[in-house]
């Protein structure tokens, strides 16, 4: 039978190697491990009492769903959020501009393509309800609702789908709300504070319009320059297409109301705005000679390719010029289009 190096018995059940196992000396009671080679240290853990892990996971149980309750997780709406707000059965907002009247932000003039101005106070209300519902409770309710009710209020009706909002631009400009009509540049003015409109006068009407499909106006917007812009749609159908003087163009009006061609060659300009640089950019649609939406910058002088307003370079006030006889050329596929029919500028100062 004898005995191993380690002084047990090698027909002992522990005669096999096993590092986990304490090694007993013949002549001492002290219970020793083995040093374990390098490559087995990973494989030595202390014993552990597994009845104390479950009761500690047993009493931190409660305390993690607890916290859990406690943490909320944040959502769409504490970054953007979306209110949907009842409106009056005889309100049709199809809204084509909009503007506060108040430094608090508190009451929003609308126009609307039915050719109506309204103002709405509290739309910025977390639970909105109409004037009309609370009423038909106490007055204690309506008072308690407070800044929840919204107020609809028409200020005007009669305009030709107006498609943009400024109030009180500054700049030199007679104080108003702004609103760009199909056939005019409008200034609108509440004179006795009735939340009615009292004057509609016209700024400036110095484009034309001949009654086509899709001749809209789009703005206005404060310009770098401090002057108001406007981008004209070119017209469709009816066989008079680019019969009107300065459509598919981009404008501005200065505080006497004069216009100021700025570049041509746009199609459907329903879109722009100033950037960090201040340099006006403007948003297109896709279509004939637009061959996707784009993003491009109104640079005075720039043509953007839709030929609809080159009739109108024969006027005072024109800047581009047609770089060779037959401009554009036409016919082709965009890629060789492009190639074929630079987009030439001449540089003007704004």
């Amino acid at each position: 039978m004898g005995m191993n190096g380690n002084g047990i018995r090698r027909d002992s059940p522990r005669a096999a190697w096993d590092v986990n196992q304490p090694v007993y000396r013949p002549y001492s009671r002290r219970r020793i491990f083995k040093r374990p080679f390098p490559s087995e240290l990973n494989s030595v853990r202390p014993p552990v009492n597994r009845y104390f892990v479950l009761l500690v996971l047993f009493w931190l149980l409660p305390h993690a769903r607890a916290t859990a309750q406690d943490v909320r997780l944040p959502t769409e709406d504490d970054y953007y959020p979306m209110v949907t707000f009842p409106a009056p059965a005889e309100v049709v907002l199809e809204i084509g501009g909009m503007d506060w009247l108040d430094r608090d932000r508190t009451r929003l003039a609308v126009c609307t393509r039915l050719g109506e101005v309204w103002v709405i106070d509290n739309v910025y209300a977390r639970q909105p309800v109409l004037k009309k519902r609370q009423s038909e409770g106490s007055q204690q309710g309506l008072k308690r609702a407070g800044d929840q009710v919204l107020r609809f209020k028409r200020m005007l009706l009669g305009l030709h789908e107006p498609l943009g909002m400024l109030v009180d631009p500054g700049h030199g400009y007679p104080d108003g709300v702004y609103v760009a009509q199909r056939s005019e540049l409008t200034r609108l003015d509440d004179t006795d504070g009735d939340d009615r409109i009292d004057v509609v006068e016209t700024f400036c009407d110095d484009w034309e319009i001949n009654g086509s499909y899709h001749e809209y106006a789009f703005g206005p917007k404060l310009g770098p320059d401090g002057q108001l812009w406007v981008t004209l749609n070119r017209p469709f159908s009816g066989g008079k297409e680019a019969a009107a003087y300065w459509r598919g163009w981009a404008v501005k009006v200065d505080q006497r109301g004069k216009m100021t061609p700025i570049c041509t060659g746009v199609r459907s300009p329903s879109g722009f705005a100033n950037s960090i640089d201040d340099e006006m950019f403007y948003t297109d649609n896709q279509g004939d000679y637009v061959a996707t939406g784009k993003l491009a910058h109104l640079r005075p002088g720039a043509f953007h390719g839709n030929p609809a307003g080159l009739n109108s370079l024969h006027l005072p006030g024109a800047n581009f010029t047609l770089p060779f006889e037959g401009y554009p050329k036409l016919g082709m596929k965009w890629a060789e289009a492009v190639k074929v029919n630079p987009f030439t500028t001449k540089r003007t100062t704004r």
